[in-house]
Formats: C-alpha cells, structure tokens, sequence
C-alpha cells in the first residue's frame, strides 16, 4: 500500500506533468496563429473567401436541408418545374452574389493600381531634376548680388588697410612682423591689480611705523599707488617707444617723456618718504605741512629707513608698470595699430567671403538633397506599386480557384437541398432537380490587370534607372557649380562674370 508521501510525490509530478502539457497546448496553438495570420498576409484575397465557402456554414446559414425538408412536403417545387425557382434560386442568387463580391473587390484592386500608376509621373520629375542646376545657378547669383556690396566696402577696407602697412614698413625700414601679446587684457587687469597691492603694501609699511594705531589714510595710499603705476605705464605704453623710431626727433621725444618720467617718480617716492616720516611725528601733518618740511630740512627723511621703504615700493611699482606698458605692444612705435588694422580688415572680408561661401554650399547642398528626396519617393511609390502588381497577381490564382471552388460549393447545396426535398415529398422528383449550375469564370478581368501592371511595373523600373542616371549628372553639375563658384569667387564678384 503506497504511502502517504508516495501519493503526495505522485500527485506533484502529475500536476508538474498537466502544467507542462498545457505549455506545449499554449505554444502549438500559438504557432498555429501565427502561421495563420502570415498566410493571411501573403494571400489576403484568399483568406477572406475561405471561410466563405465552407459547406457547412453556407448549409447552416440559408438553412439548406431544414427548407428541402419543408418544400419536399410541401410537393415544392412542381414536377413539371424545369426552371430553378424558389430556394434553389435563392442559392444560386446567394453564391452569385459572392462570385459579385469578389468581382468588386478585384475591380478596387484595379482601382488601386491605375490611380498609383497616375501618381507616378516620373518624366516630369526628370524634367524637374534637369531645372534644378539652372535654379540653383539663379540662387547663386542672386546670392552673390546681395553680399557685392559688403564685399566690395571690405575688401576696399582691406586694400587701403595693407597700403598702409606696407607704406608704413617701407617708410620705417621695417622687414619683419610685428610683435605684441595675443591677450593683451591680461597685461592690463594685471596693472590695474597692481594699484590696490601697491596701496596695501603702503598701508603695511605704515603700521610698522605706527605701532598698532592706523595713521596712513587710505584714499592717500590708492591715490599715490595710482600716480605711480598709471602715469609709468602710459608712458611706457606710448612715448617711450620712440626710442626705436628711425627719425631723430621721435627718439629724442621718448629720452625727454623717459626723463619726465623718471623724475616724476622720484619726486613721488621722495615726497612720500617725508610724507611717511612726519607722519610718524604728526598724524594730522598735511601737503603743505610736507612742503614747508622739505623746504625746511630735504635731507630729514633719508635717515628714517622705514619711510624709505615706501619710497622703494612707489619705485618697484612704477618701474614694473613702464616694463609692462612697453611690452602690451611691438616695440616699433605704430607698428602694431597698423598690422592689426590691416589683419582685423583681412580677417573682416575673410569671415564674409567664409559665409558667402558657406550660403552657396547650403544652396548646392539643398538641391543635392532635393534631388535625394524626389529619387528616394520615385522610389518608395514604384515599390508600392509592385507591391499592388503582387497582389493582383496573387489574387488572380486566388480568384480562379475561388470561382471553381464556388461553383461546386453551390452544386453541393443544391444536391443537399434536393435530397432533403426528395426524401419529404410523395410526388416524382421535379425536372429542375436535374439541373446543375456553371458559374462562368470572369478571369479576363484580372488576367489583363496582371499584365498591364507587369509590363508598366517594367517600364518604371527602366524609367527609374533613368532617373538615377538623371540625377547623377546633376549632381555632377551641381558639384562643378560649387567648385567653380568656391574656386574663382572673387573674379565673380568684382568682375560680375557668369557662372
């Protein structure tokens, strides 16, 4: 006798077996599906009547042997009756009609097939293709007519802006390129930082002297740093490059504006030492009081070596912003304003002639991609049509079948028919009951449909090759436009030739 967990193992492999057969059921039936529906997709025509003929569908639907049954007692039809009346004309009205249906739908089908072949018009997208290089020659010189007149101010600008360098080099004897920094801000934020260092540095030497108490006034120390790093660095920036002028007098100019400056900055540090050290003595000392000091003793200050420490630092500073002044350009007084006059003109008409020529590769390029549009849809709706020439051929076969298939059918209800009436009735069997339905076969229809769109699927095909051929010589125009256009823009611009 089996135990209890043998029954419990049993039962746990029966359901694991019931489990797994329902998974094999889910995936047969699945796949069954699955190969219905593409069968379906690659013969449309004939899934929709297939379930149209089936016998028992139609038998159930007109009600075949219920109604024989019916008639047959009711001696219908009479026994002399040769023609088909009654349910018998039913039934065959009934699969005539089907046979219509099908008809319809293979007329929509043709329908289909010669509104897509209208659509296609590939000679006027050929004609269409062979206009483009001649509207896109229009968009160029339309383009070029509209920047003339900027170029020609810029590249004017730029012709009198290289006379003048040129003039410039060879007046001062000049042979090499000049020579100046390519981020010349920064030199100039550096200075400007150098007046509040120079301003803190002050201020530090002042409580050294003072002790803890803050004596120097602070618009006093910036004022002082200013004068000493502005006024050096000016010059620097601008006199003191006279010294490398060919004339004379230039030279002399700068040795004089030097001088001036060197003795401005020693006054400086000199009336800011005494400055400093009578403010060690008189925190409330003044200009005039500092004045009537240096009149009085100008020797005082030079022992007290904290207050020259000032001095030197207001000396560093000036000295530091001259260099820094003389390096933001080329040392050549001129030179550099005229060389970068001349480039900023140059890279001005440069930049133009660069968006002039990027407005006529735009141009070629949208025709390239106009002609890829028209090639690629010529394409598309020729595939389509194939598609449809595919289907009508498919649907032919199906259709000739289908009308076999319907004309048996419909014999077959009659027969049912017939023997139903037959085993009710008591009278002889009607003239009618031996007559049997021919369904002509109106295939000429489709037949001249498949060879029509055939032969005219041929012929786009050849006309699309042309087409391609077509557009690849235009885009060859297309390109020899662009080049010669890139090439010799210029001589287009001011000379106003064709392209």
């Amino acid at each position: 006798m089996p135990t209890l967990q043998g029954q419990l193992t049993d039962a746990a492999g029966s359901s694991r077996k019931n489990y797994f057969e329902w998974i094999g059921l889910a995936i047969d039936s699945t796949r069954r599906r699955v190969v219905h529906v593409l069968s379906a997709l690659r013969h449309p025509f004939a899934s929709r009547f297939s379930a149209s003929l089936s016998i028992t569908r139609l038998s159930d639907r007109l009600a075949v042997e219920a109604r024989g049954l019916r008639d047959g007692a009711s001696e219908r039809p009479p026994s002399l009756q040769e023609e088909l009346t009654g349910t018998q004309s039913e039934i065959v009205h009934f699969c005539k009609e089907l046979q219509r249906k099908a008809n319809r739908r293979v007329n929509r089908l043709s329908e289909r097939l010669r509104a897509r072949d209208q659509a296609i018009d590939l000679a006027a997208l050929a004609r269409g293709l062979r206009d483009l290089p001649d509207k896109c020659r229009n968009d160029v010189l339309r383009t070029i007519s509209g920047f003339r007149t900027e170029l020609h101010f810029l590249q004017e600008r730029e012709n009198q802006q290289r006379a003048h360098y040129d003039a410039f080099q060879e007046q001062n004897k000049l042979t090499r390129i000049a020579r100046y920094p390519t981020h010349p801000v920064i030199l100039f934020a550096f200075v400007i930082a150098l007046i509040p260092i120079c301003a803190y540095l002050l201020d530090a030497v002042s409580l050294s002297i003072s002790g803890s108490n803050r004596l120097l006034p602070s618009n006093v120390a910036l004022i002082a740093s200013a004068m000493g790093v502005l006024v050096p660095f000016a010059v620097g920036a601008g006199y003191f490059r006279g010294i490398n002028h060919v004339q004379a007098a230039e030279r002399f100019a700068a040795w004089l504006a030097v001088c001036l400056t060197l003795v401005f900055v020693l006054s400086l540090a000199y009336f800011f030492a005494v400055y400093m050290d009578r403010l060690s003595v008189d925190p409330d000392v003044t200009v005039d009081g500092v004045l009537a000091s240096i009149g009085a003793d100008p020797f005082r200050a030079a022992s007290d070596l904290v207050a020259w420490e000032a001095a030197g630092i207001i000396g560093l500073a000036a000295l530091l912003a001259f260099f820094i002044g003389y390096r933001t350009d080329d040392p050549y007084p001129g030179y550099g304003a005229a060389q970068r006059a001349y480039y900023r003109a140059r890279s001005e008409h440069e930049r133009k002639m660069q968006a002039l020529q990027r407005r006529l590769n735009n141009i070629v390029d949208a025709a390239e991609r106009e002609i890829r549009v028209r090639t690629k849809r010529a394409k598309s709706r020729i595939k389509s049509f194939g598609r449809l020439v595919e289907k009508a051929r498919s649907m032919h076969d199906d259709l000739a079948g289908f009308d076999s298939a319907l004309e048996d059918s419909c014999n077959i209800l009659l027969d049912r028919y017939r023997e139903a009436n037959m085993s009710a009735r008591k009278t002889e069997v009607p003239l009618s009951f031996s007559e049997h339905v021919c369904f002509r076969a109106d295939n000429d229809n489709t037949a001249a449909m498949v060879r029509h769109g055939e032969s005219r699927l041929e012929a786009l095909e050849r006309e699309h090759a042309e087409l391609e051929a077509e557009g690849d010589g235009v885009r060859q125009k297309l390109r020899e436009l662009n080049q010669r256009g890139l090439l010799d823009i210029e001589s287009r611009v001011w000379g106003g030739d064709d392209i």
